[in-house]
């Protein structure tokens, strides 16, 4: 199961870590121009890339849900960190894995995984567009 699965877990801290270090620095004084990651912020996201890494070296595990999971929950930290070079290559990783697997309805969890897809994409063209 996804939820328990140790690769999802740890790529769900890229979010959190990414917005703990977006809120240290804004209480710092230094602007969002300057890009600022802890440490333990650089680990996590260094694991989690490694983790993918891992799982795209075997057929069965290369574009299975959790990496998928694990991709998509890494794009939410790369949001954050407004890491745009990182997050077009990830993106185009996601949308070629979800491709391999025959589009969103061959991905698993009843939908809730298509469907976290779909809340994505809404997600980045509102973001995207003007106000």
């Amino acid at each position: 199961m996804i939820s328990r699965n140790r690769q999802t877990f740890l790529s769900s801290l890229c979010a959190s870590a990414a917005y703990m270090d977006a809120m240290q620095v804004t209480g710092s004084g230094l602007g969002r121009d300057q890009p600022y990651d802890s440490l333990q912020t650089r680990t996590v996201f260094t694991e989690v890339f490694r983790l993918i890494n891992v799982r795209m070296q075997a057929a069965r595990t290369m574009v299975d849900d959790v990496n998928i999971v694990t991709l998509l929950q890494l794009l939410c930290g790369e949001i954050i960190r407004e890491s745009n070079e990182m997050l077009a290559v990830h993106e185009q990783g996601l949308w070629a894995m979800v491709g391999q697997r025959g589009g969103l309805e061959r991905l698993g969890s009843d939908g809730a995984i298509a469907g976290l897809l779909v809340m994505y994409v809404v997600s980045r063209v509102q973001s995207n567009s003007p106000s």
